[in-house]
């Protein structure tokens, strides 16, 4: 979600609203509407000040749509939050370090692989390292988790964050 700040007219404390950037109206913050879509650029309304937000869905397992790829090595915010989103914290299995605090870390590496969620992932420092530690082997699948191989064979599998419905 990014967000851009605009003065606004009214008195601090009034009401909060959430509603489509266009100016059609508010809405009870809260959630969207069923009928006005899921995703695009919406006005937030609170004390007297307007915020442009755009809602933008987090990668979904199965097959990636490239939208926010990058020719570049480093992933764009936009990519890079979403992942961050979507892995949650570190993609090794056993490591809770969030993924604010991770690094970007292709699956294969670039440029041969591209800098996209089909691709990328966030590890922190110590568990990049191991990754690229001899006899350990790092395989992003479709929908975005990591395969650990360990040095003995074992197999440890990532999962997304699951958050709360």
């Amino acid at each position: 979600m990014t967000g851009t700040s605009q003065a606004g007219c009214g008195q601090a404390g009034a009401g909060f609203g959430f509603g489509p950037a266009a100016g059609q109206g508010t809405l009870p913050l809260g959630g969207l509407p069923a009928t006005s879509g899921t995703w695009g650029t919406w006005q937030l309304t609170a004390a007297g000040r307007a915020w442009d937000i755009t809602i933008i869905p987090i990668p979904a397992p199965g097959p990636c749509d490239h939208r926010f790829r990058t020719a570049s090595y480093q992933p764009g915010d936009t990519l890079r939050h979403l992942v961050q989103v979507r892995d949650g914290d570190c993609a090794m299995p056993i490591c809770a370090r969030p993924a604010r605090a991770c690094e970007w870390e292709h699956a294969i590496p670039w440029p041969a692989g591209d800098t996209c969620a089909h691709n990328g992932g966030m590890h922190c420092k110590h568990d990049h390292r191991i990754k690229e530690a001899k006899g350990w082997a790092v395989r992003q699948l479709p929908d975005g988790r990591r395969q650990w191989t360990t040095p003995a064979g074992l197999i440890y599998l990532s999962e997304h964050y699951q958050y709360p419905d």
